[in-house]
């Protein structure tokens, strides 16, 4: 299917994987899990929260990750790649979220 014509909801569904990490108690340790981001659609916009701890992004920059340095808003770049590959970015809804916006609208 021609990636300008999914929906949003078909879009929602074919979000990528992104790598993170758990904590497992008996483990005492953490353990390398994939998750799909926390994503919500909102009048006809396809949101993603970045407060769930999936990785998906820090607007304020408070923890070190491996594509930046502490301080510094990021967005996974596996989010990113997806946005480029479906015709369209990811901006800053606010503090807590990024949304999907595709070049022509939906």
């Amino acid at each position: 299917m021609n990636t300008i014509t999914k929906t949003v909801e078909e879009l929602q569904a074919s979000l990528p994987m992104l790598r993170g990490l758990k904590w497992v108690r008996e483990e005492r340790d953490f353990i390398e899990v994939m998750n799909k981001p926390h994503s919500f659609i909102r009048d006809g916009l396809l949101y993603i929260s970045t407060e769930h701890g999936d990785g998906a992004g820090d607007y304020y920059g408070d923890y070190i990750n491996e594509w930046e340095q502490s301080g510094v808003p990021y967005i996974n770049p596996a989010l990113e790649a997806w946005a480029n590959d479906q015709g369209g970015y990811f901006e800053w809804m606010d503090g807590g979220s990024i949304v999907f916006n595709r070049d022509g609208g939906f």
